[in-house]
């Protein structure tokens, strides 16, 4: 969660579609 959390901070769009690949 660590490295989605700073994808998430750095580009909120890229950071979404890491969220669901990590999901998915």
């Amino acid at each position: 969660m660590g490295k989605v959390t700073i994808a998430l901070a750095g580009n909120p769009n890229v950071g979404k579609s890491t969220v669901f690949n990590a999901l998915t």
